[in-house]
Protein backbone atom coordinates (compact mmCIF):
# COMPACT_ATOMS: atom_id res chain seq x y z
CA UNK A 1 0.00 0.00 0.00
CA UNK A 2 2.67 2.12 1.04
CA UNK A 3 4.50 1.72 -2.70
CA UNK A 4 1.00 2.78 -4.42
CA UNK A 5 0.63 5.70 -2.37
CA UNK A 6 4.16 7.06 -3.14
CA UNK A 7 3.36 5.98 -6.79
CA UNK A 8 0.43 7.98 -7.16
CA UNK A 9 1.67 11.40 -5.68
CA UNK A 10 5.04 11.08 -6.95
CA UNK A 11 4.83 10.14 -10.79
CA UNK A 12 7.87 8.78 -12.42
CA UNK A 13 9.32 9.19 -15.68
CA UNK A 14 10.33 5.79 -17.36
CA UNK A 15 12.80 5.32 -20.16
CA UNK A 16 11.17 3.46 -23.13
CA UNK A 17 14.18 3.08 -24.95
CA UNK A 18 18.17 2.54 -23.98
CA UNK A 19 21.16 1.63 -26.30
CA UNK A 20 22.50 -1.57 -26.14
CA UNK A 21 26.08 -2.15 -24.83
CA UNK A 22 28.79 -2.40 -26.83
CA UNK A 23 27.03 -0.27 -29.17
CA UNK A 24 29.32 1.97 -31.70
CA UNK A 25 30.24 5.76 -30.74
CA UNK A 26 30.41 6.28 -34.51
CA UNK A 27 26.54 5.39 -34.66
CA UNK A 28 23.47 7.47 -33.25
CA UNK A 29 23.02 6.31 -29.58
CA UNK A 30 19.51 7.28 -28.45
CA UNK A 31 17.80 7.38 -24.86
CA UNK A 32 14.18 7.72 -25.28
CA UNK A 33 11.67 8.68 -21.98
CA UNK A 34 8.30 9.56 -21.22
CA UNK A 35 6.48 11.22 -18.68
CA UNK A 36 3.06 11.37 -17.37
CA UNK A 37 2.85 14.87 -18.25
CA UNK A 38 4.18 18.01 -20.30
CA UNK A 39 6.89 19.19 -18.54
CA UNK A 40 10.28 20.24 -18.39
CA UNK A 41 13.06 17.50 -18.45
CA UNK A 42 16.61 17.09 -17.46
CA UNK A 43 18.65 14.60 -19.02
CA UNK A 44 22.44 14.06 -17.84
CA UNK A 45 25.11 11.48 -18.59
CA UNK A 46 27.69 10.43 -15.96
CA UNK A 47 30.71 8.50 -16.22
CA UNK A 48 29.75 5.03 -14.09
CA UNK A 49 32.26 4.15 -11.69
CA UNK A 50 32.91 7.98 -10.67
CA UNK A 51 29.81 9.79 -11.59
CA UNK A 52 32.10 12.38 -13.64
CA UNK A 53 29.81 14.54 -15.76
CA UNK A 54 29.92 13.82 -19.66
CA UNK A 55 27.02 16.23 -20.53
CA UNK A 56 22.89 17.43 -20.09
CA UNK A 57 20.66 18.34 -22.60
CA UNK A 58 17.01 19.92 -21.78
CA UNK A 59 13.49 19.51 -23.33
CA UNK A 60 10.62 21.94 -22.41
CA UNK A 61 7.25 21.57 -22.61
CA UNK A 62 7.51 18.04 -23.54
CA UNK A 63 5.76 14.87 -22.39
CA UNK A 64 8.08 12.66 -24.21
CA UNK A 65 11.23 12.78 -25.91
CA UNK A 66 14.66 10.95 -27.95
CA UNK A 67 17.73 12.07 -27.86
CA UNK A 68 21.14 11.03 -29.66
CA UNK A 69 24.17 11.65 -27.08
CA UNK A 70 26.31 10.25 -28.96
CA UNK A 71 28.36 13.40 -29.82
CA UNK A 72 28.34 14.30 -26.29
CA UNK A 73 30.20 10.92 -25.48
CA UNK A 74 32.73 11.16 -27.98
CA UNK A 75 34.48 14.17 -27.06
CA UNK A 76 34.89 11.88 -23.69
CA UNK A 77 37.26 9.08 -24.98
CA UNK A 78 40.91 9.26 -25.04
CA UNK A 79 43.53 7.35 -27.33
CA UNK A 80 47.18 7.09 -25.60
CA UNK A 81 49.05 4.64 -27.52
CA UNK A 82 50.59 1.69 -25.28
CA UNK A 83 54.31 2.01 -23.89
CA UNK A 84 56.58 -0.63 -22.33
CA UNK A 85 57.51 -4.14 -22.46
CA UNK A 86 55.34 -6.57 -24.42
CA UNK A 87 52.24 -7.70 -22.46
CA UNK A 88 48.10 -7.07 -22.15
CA UNK A 89 46.96 -3.53 -21.04
CA UNK A 90 43.59 -2.23 -19.95
CA UNK A 91 41.78 0.22 -22.77
CA UNK A 92 41.99 3.02 -20.33
CA UNK A 93 39.98 5.73 -22.10
CA UNK A 94 39.29 3.80 -25.22
CA UNK A 95 35.49 3.01 -23.75
CA UNK A 96 33.46 4.71 -21.61
CA UNK A 97 30.66 3.50 -19.14
CA UNK A 98 27.77 5.69 -18.72
CA UNK A 99 24.93 5.84 -16.83
CA UNK A 100 21.67 7.98 -17.41
CA UNK A 101 19.34 10.20 -15.97
CA UNK A 102 16.24 12.05 -16.37
CA UNK A 103 14.47 14.54 -14.10
CA UNK A 104 11.34 16.08 -14.88
CA UNK A 105 9.75 19.56 -13.24
CA UNK A 106 6.85 17.13 -12.28
CA UNK A 107 8.18 13.40 -12.35
CA UNK A 108 10.39 11.81 -10.12
CA UNK A 109 13.76 11.23 -11.52
CA UNK A 110 14.59 7.58 -13.11
CA UNK A 111 18.14 6.32 -13.69
CA UNK A 112 18.69 3.71 -16.83
CA UNK A 113 20.98 1.09 -16.33
CA UNK A 114 24.55 1.53 -17.34
CA UNK A 115 25.73 0.78 -20.73
CA UNK A 116 29.62 0.70 -22.45
CA UNK A 117 30.30 1.76 -25.87
CA UNK A 118 32.85 0.90 -27.77
CA UNK A 119 35.21 4.20 -29.94
CA UNK A 120 34.04 1.84 -33.82
CA UNK A 121 32.87 3.77 -36.36
CA UNK A 122 30.43 0.22 -36.92
CA UNK A 123 28.73 -2.27 -34.73
CA UNK A 124 31.56 -4.71 -33.73
CA UNK A 125 30.90 -8.64 -32.17
CA UNK A 126 33.17 -10.50 -30.02
CA UNK A 127 35.78 -11.65 -30.83
CA UNK A 128 37.60 -9.39 -32.94
CA UNK A 129 40.43 -8.22 -33.89
CA UNK A 130 39.76 -4.50 -34.61
CA UNK A 131 41.97 -2.51 -37.03
CA UNK A 132 41.89 -2.30 -40.51
CA UNK A 133 45.97 -3.22 -41.17
CA UNK A 134 46.38 -6.62 -42.77
CA UNK A 135 47.60 -9.56 -40.35
CA UNK A 136 51.26 -9.96 -41.87
CA UNK A 137 53.51 -6.96 -41.09
CA UNK A 138 56.51 -5.94 -41.17
CA UNK A 139 58.82 -4.80 -37.89
CA UNK A 140 61.95 -3.66 -37.34
CA UNK A 141 64.15 -3.79 -33.83
CA UNK A 142 63.59 -1.44 -31.59
CA UNK A 143 59.93 -1.35 -32.83
CA UNK A 144 56.57 -1.93 -31.27
CA UNK A 145 52.85 -2.45 -32.55
CA UNK A 146 49.78 -2.44 -30.65
CA UNK A 147 46.54 -4.94 -31.44
CA UNK A 148 42.91 -3.92 -30.04
CA UNK A 149 41.55 -7.03 -29.44
CA UNK A 150 37.39 -7.43 -28.55
CA UNK A 151 36.49 -10.41 -26.35
CA UNK A 152 33.88 -11.80 -24.23
CA UNK A 153 35.27 -13.70 -21.45
CA UNK A 154 39.21 -14.64 -20.59
CA UNK A 155 41.31 -14.25 -23.35
CA UNK A 156 45.16 -15.89 -23.77
CA UNK A 157 47.73 -14.53 -26.28
CA UNK A 158 50.54 -16.95 -27.40
CA UNK A 159 53.37 -15.67 -28.24
CA UNK A 160 55.92 -17.42 -30.79
CA UNK A 161 59.00 -16.36 -31.82
CA UNK A 162 61.51 -17.81 -34.05
CA UNK A 163 65.25 -17.16 -35.26
CA UNK A 164 68.34 -18.97 -35.71
CA UNK A 165 67.56 -22.21 -35.01
CA UNK A 166 65.46 -21.13 -31.69
CA UNK A 167 62.16 -20.70 -30.40
CA UNK A 168 60.85 -18.88 -27.70
CA UNK A 169 57.09 -19.27 -26.28
CA UNK A 170 55.36 -17.12 -23.99
CA UNK A 171 51.83 -16.65 -22.58
CA UNK A 172 49.75 -13.48 -21.87
CA UNK A 173 46.55 -13.93 -20.07
CA UNK A 174 43.77 -11.53 -18.85
CA UNK A 175 40.72 -13.01 -16.95
CA UNK A 176 38.25 -10.55 -17.64
CA UNK A 177 36.09 -9.37 -20.77
CA UNK A 178 35.79 -6.35 -22.99
CA UNK A 179 37.84 -4.39 -24.74
CA UNK A 180 42.09 -4.86 -24.20
CA UNK A 181 45.12 -4.20 -25.89
CA UNK A 182 47.98 -6.26 -26.73
CA UNK A 183 51.91 -4.41 -26.99
CA UNK A 184 54.19 -6.36 -29.20
CA UNK A 185 58.20 -5.02 -28.12
CA UNK A 186 60.38 -6.44 -31.02
CA UNK A 187 63.69 -5.90 -28.44
CA UNK A 188 61.84 -8.44 -25.99
CA UNK A 189 63.04 -11.34 -28.39
CA UNK A 190 66.40 -10.89 -29.45
CA UNK A 191 67.50 -12.45 -32.84
CA UNK A 192 64.43 -13.24 -33.49
CA UNK A 193 63.39 -13.10 -37.32
CA UNK A 194 59.87 -14.32 -37.35
CA UNK A 195 57.11 -13.59 -34.50
CA UNK A 196 53.60 -14.90 -34.24
CA UNK A 197 50.69 -13.77 -32.30
CA UNK A 198 48.16 -15.90 -31.73
CA UNK A 199 45.00 -14.56 -29.98
CA UNK A 200 42.69 -17.32 -29.84
CA UNK A 201 39.42 -16.59 -31.12
CA UNK A 202 40.53 -12.91 -31.68
CA UNK A 203 42.66 -13.48 -34.83
CA UNK A 204 46.10 -13.89 -35.24
CA UNK A 205 49.26 -11.78 -36.63
CA UNK A 206 52.57 -12.37 -38.43
CA UNK A 207 55.73 -10.68 -37.81
CA UNK A 208 58.77 -10.61 -40.25
CA UNK A 209 61.55 -8.69 -38.55
CA UNK A 210 64.01 -6.74 -40.88
CA UNK A 211 66.05 -3.44 -39.96
CA UNK A 212 64.07 -0.37 -40.88
CA UNK A 213 65.65 1.56 -43.77
CA UNK A 214 68.00 4.70 -42.68
CA UNK A 215 66.06 7.50 -42.53
CA UNK A 216 62.54 5.95 -42.33
CA UNK A 217 59.85 7.61 -40.52
CA UNK A 218 57.34 5.54 -38.46
CA UNK A 219 53.74 6.54 -37.62
CA UNK A 220 50.86 5.76 -35.31
CA UNK A 221 47.27 6.61 -35.75
CA UNK A 222 43.64 6.97 -34.62
CA UNK A 223 41.32 4.63 -36.69
CA UNK A 224 37.68 4.39 -37.60
CA UNK A 225 37.97 0.78 -36.21
CA UNK A 226 39.09 1.63 -33.01
CA UNK A 227 42.17 0.91 -32.89
CA UNK A 228 45.66 2.81 -32.97
CA UNK A 229 47.64 1.36 -35.52
CA UNK A 230 51.54 1.83 -36.75
CA UNK A 231 53.20 2.12 -39.73
CA UNK A 232 56.92 2.65 -41.03
CA UNK A 233 57.43 5.04 -44.12
CA UNK A 234 60.46 3.67 -45.16
CA UNK A 235 61.42 6.99 -47.08
CA UNK A 236 61.75 10.76 -46.37
CA UNK A 237 60.79 12.18 -50.29
CA UNK A 238 61.75 15.77 -48.11
CA UNK A 239 61.69 17.70 -45.12
CA UNK A 240 60.83 21.64 -45.05
CA UNK A 241 61.25 24.26 -42.35
CA UNK A 242 59.34 27.08 -42.37
CA UNK A 243 59.90 30.17 -40.47
CA UNK A 244 57.97 32.91 -39.06
CA UNK A 245 59.24 36.76 -38.94
CA UNK A 246 58.35 39.77 -37.84
CA UNK A 247 60.07 42.63 -39.71
CA UNK A 248 60.84 46.34 -38.69
CA UNK A 249 62.83 49.30 -40.04
CA UNK A 250 64.85 51.14 -37.59
CA UNK A 251 67.51 54.18 -37.83
CA UNK A 252 70.21 50.96 -38.68
CA UNK A 253 67.83 49.97 -41.50
CA UNK A 254 65.51 46.29 -41.51
CA UNK A 255 65.74 44.07 -38.62
CA UNK A 256 63.76 40.54 -38.74
CA UNK A 257 63.34 38.58 -35.42
CA UNK A 258 62.14 34.47 -35.88
CA UNK A 259 59.08 34.09 -33.90
CA UNK A 260 57.72 30.62 -34.72
CA UNK A 261 59.18 27.68 -37.04
CA UNK A 262 57.33 24.71 -38.74
CA UNK A 263 58.78 21.49 -39.60
CA UNK A 264 57.24 19.43 -42.17
CA UNK A 265 58.35 15.48 -43.47
CA UNK A 266 56.87 14.22 -47.33
CA UNK A 267 56.89 10.87 -46.62
CA UNK A 268 56.34 7.89 -49.00
CA UNK A 269 55.01 4.31 -48.56
CA UNK A 270 56.39 0.59 -49.47
CA UNK A 271 55.07 -1.26 -52.37
CA UNK A 272 51.78 -2.20 -50.86
CA UNK A 273 48.97 -4.30 -52.16
CA UNK A 274 45.48 -2.66 -52.38
CA UNK A 275 44.24 -3.92 -48.95
CA UNK A 276 47.17 -2.49 -47.12
CA UNK A 277 46.83 0.76 -49.49
CA UNK A 278 43.34 1.29 -49.13
CA UNK A 279 44.27 0.74 -44.12
CA UNK A 280 46.85 3.34 -44.89
CA UNK A 281 44.92 5.52 -46.41
CA UNK A 282 42.42 6.12 -43.03
CA UNK A 283 45.99 8.19 -42.18
CA UNK A 284 44.30 11.55 -44.25
CA UNK A 285 40.95 10.91 -41.91
CA UNK A 286 42.35 10.14 -38.84
CA UNK A 287 41.71 12.91 -36.06
CA UNK A 288 44.85 11.67 -34.04
CA UNK A 289 48.24 10.89 -35.30
CA UNK A 290 51.97 10.43 -33.68
CA UNK A 291 55.53 10.52 -34.61
CA UNK A 292 56.95 7.31 -32.70
CA UNK A 293 60.70 7.38 -31.59
CA UNK A 294 60.85 4.46 -29.23
CA UNK A 295 59.13 5.05 -26.59
CA UNK A 296 58.48 8.02 -27.58
CA UNK A 297 55.09 9.41 -29.51
CA UNK A 298 55.05 12.96 -30.41
CA UNK A 299 51.70 14.36 -31.92
CA UNK A 300 51.29 15.33 -35.63
CA UNK A 301 48.97 16.34 -37.86
CA UNK A 302 48.69 15.33 -41.53
CA UNK A 303 48.41 17.66 -43.47
CA UNK A 304 47.78 15.87 -46.57
CA UNK A 305 43.90 15.53 -48.06
CA UNK A 306 44.23 13.72 -51.26
CA UNK A 307 46.17 10.84 -51.98
CA UNK A 308 46.25 8.23 -55.11
CA UNK A 309 45.24 4.82 -53.59
CA UNK A 310 45.57 2.49 -56.79
CA UNK A 311 47.42 3.12 -59.99
CA UNK A 312 46.23 0.11 -63.18
CA UNK A 313 48.94 -2.60 -63.25
CA UNK A 314 51.19 -0.89 -60.23
CA UNK A 315 51.63 -1.77 -56.56
CA UNK A 316 50.12 1.22 -54.50
CA UNK A 317 52.19 3.48 -52.33
CA UNK A 318 51.00 6.61 -50.29
CA UNK A 319 52.65 9.74 -49.72
CA UNK A 320 51.50 12.08 -47.35
CA UNK A 321 53.13 15.19 -45.37
CA UNK A 322 52.57 15.75 -41.95
CA UNK A 323 53.28 18.82 -39.25
CA UNK A 324 54.78 18.24 -35.92
CA UNK A 325 52.06 20.42 -33.75
CA UNK A 326 54.03 21.40 -31.03
CA UNK A 327 56.20 24.46 -31.56
CA UNK A 328 60.16 23.90 -31.79
CA UNK A 329 61.83 26.31 -29.18
CA UNK A 330 63.27 29.09 -31.11
CA UNK A 331 67.11 29.50 -30.52
CA UNK A 332 67.61 33.12 -28.47
CA UNK A 333 70.00 34.23 -30.82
Amino acid sequence: HFLLFTSYFFPMALFTRTPLSGAPLGGPIRYAVAGSEPQTFDLRLYEADTRTPLGARRFAGVAAFECDVAPLLRRAVRFTPTTGPTGLREATGRTIAVVAEAAGSVDAPVAASARTFLPTARATEAPALLGPMPRERLLAPGECDELTLLHDGALVVTVVATGGGAECVRTYRTATGGLSLFRLAADDFPGAERIEVDAGACGRVGYTLLPAPEGSQRLAWRTAEGSIEHYTFPTVVCETLTVAKRRARGAEGHMAVATGRERRLHLRSACEGRAATEALAGLLEACEAWSCAGEEYRPVDIVTDRATLHRHGALGTLEVEIRFTREEPLPWS
